[in-house]
């Protein structure tokens, strides 16, 4: 009998304060030559990253799914809006889950399922697990375990900030982000690989963000741009209107949520996630072990320069990188 260890709901990190240990038994219950896939999803079925990795793990395993081969089930933690005594709640769903489907493989999205589900209720346990999409480290989480593999997200901006440094007029970093805990990972690492100070504005609504990036063209020199589209207002028209009306200083992000907004954009591909989560999948399902498999590096970006920015800095990139841009207004 295969089981996963369960730890109660109130030892999560700082949620939870009691600590009890119990166990899921895992019964045998999907039909011969037919796997059971769970997707543990950090967001919503709305954040178009996630919808995007989850789209691209259904069209990989549709690829071979003619004999019904796959059975595939989404969960969402929606972790980014929800306070914490909904959180609790929803990590409690997501557990019961696990133990009345009896999964044969778990792909863990974005890094709160792998802070929420995945270290304290699947580390090393007997249930496959394949993490996508976590942002740059994985230390946080311990891994790798005996049962995991996966594929990190890591930024293209270092690469693109040095190379449009020359075109800026001072060296002033700045970084403006929604203030969740990714985002904050994202900013750990870039202070880490810049080994310089950056200028912060993380920001919660709209209305703060209209205020910071007005304020942060006046105190740096290049602005980089995390994810901002989760904010609370968000307003994809009012955001190219704040951007294209108080933009003076170079911008550049690598969120595929902000390629209308920025300068520059090399976003990273969630469909890269997904398929690779995918593939990966059906290796171990077919019998490969999660340990052999070397965790990946999401290597894909599509250079988007935004013509309407471009123009009003008087930038000028070369014309051969300018070729391979995508161009956006």
């Amino acid at each position: 009998m295969i089981q996963i260890r369960i730890v109660a709901v109130f030892c999560i990190l700082l949620l939870f304060t009691a600590c009890k240990e119990e166990k899921i038994a895992r019964t045998p219950t999907t039909p011969v030559n037919s796997h059971k896939v769970l997707i543990i999803d950090s967001y919503g079925p709305k954040n178009d990253w996630s919808s995007t990795i989850i789209k691209a793990i259904h069209r990989e395993f549709n690829k071979e799914n003619t004999l019904n081969e796959y059975q595939i089930k989404s969960v969402h933690l929606r972790s980014k809006k929800k306070k914490k005594m909904e959180l609790k709640e929803t990590i409690t769903t997501t557990v019961k889950t696990i133990e009345n489907w009896q999964p044969d493989i778990i792909i863990a999205c974005d890094d709160n399922a792998s802070k929420y589900i995945v270290k304290p209720f699947l580390k090393d346990s007997e249930i496959p697990v394949i993490f996508c999409g976590i942002n740059w480290s994985l230390s946080e989480y311990g891994y790798p375990y005996k049962n995991t593999t996966g594929i990190l997200e890591v930024s293209h901006i270092i690469p693109a900030l040095n190379y449009i440094k020359p075109y800026c007029k001072g060296e002033r970093i700045g970084f403006m982000f929604s203030d969740t805990y990714s985002e904050r990972k994202i900013l750990t690492s870039f202070q880490q690989k810049l080994q310089e100070d950056i200028k912060i504005w993380p920001v919660e609504t709209f209305e703060e963000l209209q205020s910071k990036f007005k304020k942060a063209q006046e105190e740096c020199d290049i602005l980089l741009l995390g994810e901002l589209a989760s904010i609370e207002g968000f307003s994809n028209n009012g955001m190219k209107e704040l951007v294209e009306s108080n933009t003076i200083v170079p911008t550049l992000t690598d969120s595929p949520l902000m390629v209308d907004y920025a300068m520059m954009c090399l976003p990273k591909q969630a469909e890269e996630h997904g398929s690779w989560s995918a593939k990966t999948a059906k290796r171990i399902l077919n019998g490969e072990s999660p340990e052999s498999i070397p965790i990946a590096e999401n290597k894909n970006a599509i250079f988007h320069i935004n013509k309407t920015i471009y123009t009003k800095l008087g930038i000028n990139l070369p014309q051969t990188l300018m070729d391979k841009a995508v161009i956006t207004e």
